[in-house]
């Protein structure tokens, strides 16, 4: 992958996407094994994700981009991008 990755990196990022998606569908496929798909069993699941996100750091910074407090060139991206207005 490392040759793909530097030499073409709109390939390599098309690859990892289509990876992803294949880890979340595995994923729901053993969800769906284990709990019958319902609005009440989605509610619980989402609530149970956001506590295991909670309670990681006190905070749900995983869900929006951020600034870490340490000055350094690291900047994370969390799955949803805040808009400033």
């Amino acid at each position: 992958m490392k040759p793909i990755k530097e030499n073409y990196p709109n390939i390599y990022i098309i690859i990892i996407a289509i990876t992803i998606s294949l880890w979340f569908e595995g994923i729901n496929e053993i969800i769906h094994h284990f709990v019958k798909p319902s609005l009440i069993n989605g509610i619980i699941l989402c609530i149970l994700s956001l506590f295991i996100f909670y309670s990681d750091d006190g905070s749900l910074s995983e869900l929006y981009s951020y600034t870490p407090k340490k000055k350094t060139n690291l900047v994370k991206y969390g799955a949803v991008i805040k808009r400033d207005r």
